[in-house]
C-alpha cells in the first residue's frame, strides 16, 4: 500500500502519486481527505499547506479555488495542485485501489455521507476502502453503509498493515502482480 498517495514514489497526496503508484502495479493508495471551506473534499494529509504548498492556511479555512490556485513542484519539476477527490477517484478508476482516510477536522458524519454517495455513485465501493483513526466514524459508516469496506487505523504507519480486501487479500499478503512500497 503506498502511503499518502504514491508512497516515496512521488509528491505526496496528487493525481501524480496516485499515478507513479499505478505505473509500479502497487495493489493499494492511501489518500487523506479534508473538506474545504465550500463543502469540496481534496486529498491533503497535513492540517494546512506550509509544509508542501507554503501556505498557512488550513482547508477548511479555505474555498475550493484557492486550494487549487496553489502549487509544488512534482517530478521531474512539473507544477501540481492539490487533487480533489473526484479526480483520485478518476484516476484510481479500475487500475488501483484506495484506501481513503477520512482526516482532519472535517472529517465528521457529513463527510462520510458525502465519500460513501460519490463512491457508490462511482461504482467503486469495491475497490476503496474507508479508513479513520475516529472509532465513532467508522462505527457511524458501519451502522449506515454495511456495504462499505472499512478499516480502523490505530496509528499513521497501521495503515500499510491494514489490508482486509474484499477480493480475498486479507491475509497481508500483496496481490499477483503488484509491488510493495513502503511509506
Amino acid at each position: 500500500i503506498a502511503h499518502r498517495g504514491g508512497g516515496r514514489l512521488s509528491t505526496e497526496n496528487t493525481l501524480e502519486s496516485i499515478q507513479a503508484a499505478i505505473d509500479k502495479k502497487v495493489y493499494a493508495s492511501e489518500i487523506d481527505v479534508q473538506r474545504t471551506r465550500d463543502g469540496h473534499y481534496i486529498i491533503h494529509h497535513d492540517t494546512n499547506f506550509s509544509r508542501l504548498y507554503g501556505d498557512i492556511r488550513r482547508p477548511e479555512d479555505m474555498k475550493l479555488d484557492e486550494v487549487k490556485s496553489l502549487t509544488m513542484k512534482g517530478l521531474h519539476n512539473k507544477i501540481v495542485h492539490p487533487a480533489t477527490l473526484e479526480e483520485a477517484l478518476e484516476t484510481a478508476r479500475d487500475k488501483i485501489h484506495l484506501y481513503i482516510e477520512l482526516k482532519g477536522r472535517t472529517a465528521d458524519r457529513k463527510m462520510v455521507e458525502d465519500l460513501y454517495r460519490m463512491v457508490k455513485a462511482k461504482g467503486m465501493l469495491d475497490q476503496c476502502a474507508f479508513i479513520s483513526l475516529d472509532y465513532d466514524i467508522i462505527n457511524y459508516m458501519e451502522s449506515k453503509h454495511p456495504d462499505a469496506l472499512l478499516e480502523v487505523a490505530a496509528d499513521l504507519r497501521a495503515v500499510v498493515a491494514a489490508v482486509r480486501l474484499r477480493d480475498g487479500g486479507g491475509d497481508g499478503e500483496r496481490a499477483a502482480g503488484h509491488e510493495k512500497v513502503d511509506e
